[in-house]
């Protein structure tokens, strides 16, 4: 079956409709998500997340290690959102000036789409992979995935990570658990 990212302007219609089978199922994963889902959000407080492109260096929340990487024209990182619970969002302002970037292994990655490859999407992926939380629910929505239609949703717009608006980790998510399930097929059937 297929893994679909639902955007927000998407949401109410879908869940509205009537006519869906009873294998299409829309799953929230955003921290108001019910039924322990919400383990899956990029602001769930796992602890001991690895901080890419920073060795030997942990975060709470992939959204703490996103925020706390951003450098601007008049305020540079904020590593203490590594520790913070709950990050909050960190934006250019005029007293913060613009955006410059995100630091990487010591450099300044003044790429978003960059950043995004670099920093967000190998956080999360390790999130969902590895945080004892994370992973059975993660495990679980790949094993649906083989016999369901999933459409997974967190609250927001944008699901390419080429868009400049904020980028949803339901996208991503998206994307990792058709892989997963692509690669535990491939292992379960034997090549002739």
């Amino acid at each position: 079956m297929a893994v679909y990212f639902l955007p927000k302007s998407r949401l109410k219609p879908f869940l509205a409709r009537t006519d869906l089978p009873e294998n299409v199922l829309a799953i929230d994963v955003s921290l108001k998500a019910p039924e322990g889902w919400e383990v899956l959000a990029a602001g769930f407080d796992h602890g001991d997340l690895p901080v890419p492109g920073m060795t030997g260096t942990v975060a709470r929340t992939v959204d703490g290690i996103w925020e706390a990487l951003k450098r601007f024209q008049s305020e540079g990182e904020d590593l203490s959102m590594l520790d913070a619970p709950k990050a909050k969002k960190r934006r250019a302002n005029e007293k913060t000036g613009a955006s410059l970037g995100y630091l990487f292994e010591g450099k300044l990655l003044n790429d978003e789409v960059e950043a995004r490859r670099r920093i967000f999407v190998p956080a999360y992926s390790w999130m969902v992979k590895n945080a004892p939380a994370a992973k059975p629910k993660f495990d679980h929505l790949v094993e649906l995935a083989r016999t369901n239609t999933l459409h997974l949703y967190d609250g927001t717009e944008n699901g390419s990570i080429f868009d400049p608006r904020p980028l949803s980790y339901a996208s991503v998510l998206a994307e990792l658990v058709t892989e997963a399930r692509k690669a535990r097929s491939a292992v379960a059937t034997p090549q002739i």
